[in-house]
């Protein structure tokens, strides 16, 4: 009996405890499994968090390059040179290249490839390698643009016109208040995008995002299509102060002149405007008169009036010369046709002209018709008072879109029989016999290389819209009447970097690609240089002068003790050492540089072929 109670208490303990270590077993193993979940869980959270700091490390990469980009873009866009200075035609890498180079196209040195230019001790100033803060200037220039642009060759098109490469070009390089372009493409123009004066000239050049149309060209060659714009120049001279204490107004005067009767000359082998390549061509002038800002000045209004005269003659005498058959003075104010009629009575004379007023242009829109040999060109004056016209509220008076908005009305035959013959003349279908317009301003000299009259007609045919280089005359002393007295602030002085200038002519047969004596110096062309704004590049307002090129101009006030420091003068210069110093032999006579952008090109003593 107690046998079999202690096997049954033996039994009994070895079941519990056999449980009890069941239990033990069981809850190791729950503990076991939790840890592993655990475990799994951990790792889990971990390689998360790895991909998460990943993730935030290529976004910031991202991001920063997002940032670099638009950093560039916004170099580019303000005009920002972001190439090195080197083209085909220029490797400063390599001098010998450079050198094979300048040889075999005869092309001007570049401003930076003088490495000593020094000027002499003046007024007791130590002397001072000016060039070299140019040259200080173009490499603080590549510090700040560090990405390198591909250089883009010329576009040669098939009908013999070369055209810069549309990655070379800012959307500003476009702009110089004119543009030739045919009868479709002015009626593509959307006229609420003209809101400001500027936007009259962009409306033709882009889309609504202002990126330029693939037809929108500009010639490589700055000689082949390019206006002189005078305003600014004369604005430097200070020709309307009163008492003009330099002597300079009737030197202007003088020199508007000389251009139109020396150098105009009538279309070439034509025997009529009507027969010339471009002689079915309406140029069309967005008037304003001149007039000085202090009364004092000008009280009779007299040398303003006279001015306008003048600029406004020069200004139709060099679209006669290309063969325009019309031009158009489109104005807003009554007493504007009197300034047309005192630039036909300047043209009469010159050019051994005949006035005939037309009966069928009603009123005081009067034509006249200029005669020189064979050729014939009409003038008329519109004036324009629908105010819708003139304005579309963001400014007063915006006399370039009363001009498109009328030209646009009549082409597209929305206005009466009377109006319609103000702006296009008495030809029957008149709407469908002008095929191109030009639109410019009354003191902007155009200037077409004239063998290439015909491709420029087939240019426009085919449905291209030109846009000129608009240089920028600069005050120097060398235009200057020997016995002036204009403050020396206000002009270049002939000394230096100043001193080399080059003549740009059109006596070489560039349709042959002949060359010019290497001896002369004279040179057939002026060859763009790309992707390159130097003076304009880094350029702010706060630097204390507007625009970039006015930096060193500053009438030296003697009465208020201020001396003249010829140096000092000079190295505030330092933007305009960049470029090449030239003069249009067919223009006006002045000294330019660059175009009122910064844009460069270089003279050349043959074609611009690379």
């Amino acid at each position: 009996m107690e046998t079999r109670m202690s096997r049954f208490l033996i039994s009994t303990r070895a079941q519990r405890h056999a449980s009890q270590s069941m239990i033990l077993e069981a809850q190791s193993f729950q503990t076991g499994s939790s840890n592993v979940m655990f475990g799994r869980k951990a790792i889990k959270k971990k390689r998360w968090n790895e991909i998460g700091v990943m993730c935030i490390i290529f976004y910031a990469l991202f991001y920063s390059w997002i940032l670099r980009q638009r950093s560039l873009y916004e170099a580019v866009r303000r005009g920002a040179s972001t190439q090195p200075f080197h083209t085909k035609l220029f490797e400063e890498h390599d001098n010998s290249t450079r050198s094979t180079n300048q040889k075999r196209h005869n092309v001007v040195e570049r401003p930076e490839d003088h490495q000593h230019l020094q000027f002499s001790k003046i007024n007791d100033t130590p002397t001072l390698n000016l060039h070299q803060k140019s040259l200080d200037l173009l490499r603080q220039s590549k510090q700040r643009n560090t990405a390198i642009l591909i250089k883009h060759p010329p576009e040669k098109h098939p009908i013999g016109l070369q055209f810069i490469h549309p990655k070379e070009l800012r959307q500003r390089d476009f702009f110089s208040d004119s543009w030739l372009i045919n009868r479709q493409r002015l009626l593509e123009i959307d006229e609420s995008r003209i809101g400001i004066v500027e936007d009259a000239a962009f409306a033709a050049v882009g889309d609504r995002a202002w990126e330029p149309h693939s037809y929108s060209k500009m010639l490589y060659d700055w000689n082949d299509f390019c206006v002189e714009h005078l305003s600014k120049w004369w604005g430097v001279l200070q020709v309307l102060r009163g008492g003009d204490p330099g002597h300079i107004f009737d030197h202007v005067i003088g020199m508007l002149e000389r251009y139109m009767t020396e150098r105009v000359r009538p279309p070439p082998n034509v025997s009529s405007t009507d027969s010339s390549p471009l002689g079915k061509t309406i140029g069309m002038i967005a008037f304003a008169s001149y007039k000085t800002r202090i009364q004092k000045h000008d009280p009779d209004g007299t040398k303003g009036r006279k001015l306008t005269a003048y600029s406004l003659a020069a200004t139709i005498a060099s679209l006669y010369q290309v063969g325009f058959a019309r031009v158009v003075v489109v104005g807003i104010n009554d007493h504007d046709m009197s300034h047309v009629q005192d630039a036909v009575n300047i043209l009469l004379p010159i050019f051994d002209g005949q006035k005939a007023p037309s009966e069928k242009n009603h009123g005081h829109d009067q034509i006249y018709l200029v005669r020189l040999g064979t050729s014939n060109m009409e003038i008329a004056f519109v004036q324009v008072t629908d105010p819708r016209w003139i304005s579309n509220g963001k400014i007063e008076r915006n006399i370039p879109r009363a001009a498109i908005i009328g030209m646009r009305l009549a082409m597209n035959r929305k206005l009466n029989g009377t109006e319609t013959s103000k702006w296009l003349g008495s030809h029957n279908n008149a709407w469908q016999y002008w095929d191109n317009i030009y639109l410019t301003e009354p003191d902007t000299i155009l200037h077409i290389r004239r063998e290439l009259l015909t491709k420029f007609g087939e240019a426009l045919r085919e449905g291209l819209s030109l846009f000129p280089h608009r240089l920028h005359p600069l005050p120097h002393e060398s235009d200057l009447p020997t016995n002036h007295s204009l403050n020396p602030g206000l002009y270049l002085p002939d000394v230096g970097h100043f001193a080399n200038i080059v003549t740009i002519t059109t006596s070489t047969n560039s349709e042959k690609g002949d060359e010019l004596d290497e001896l002369s110096s004279d040179y057939a062309s002026c060859c763009d240089d790309g992707h390159a704004w130097p003076g304009d590049d880094g350029w702010e307002r706060k630097d204390g002068c507007r625009p970039w090129w006015t930096c060193g101009f500053h009438r030296i006030r003697f009465d208020r003790g201020e001396k003249f420091n010829q140096t000092a003068l000079l190295e505030k210069h330092e933007r305009l050492q960049l470029y090449p110093m030239m003069r249009l032999q067919n223009g006006i006579g002045a000294v330019f540089a660059s175009t009122n952008h910064g844009r460069r090109c270089f003279p050349s003593k043959s074609r611009c072929i690379q």
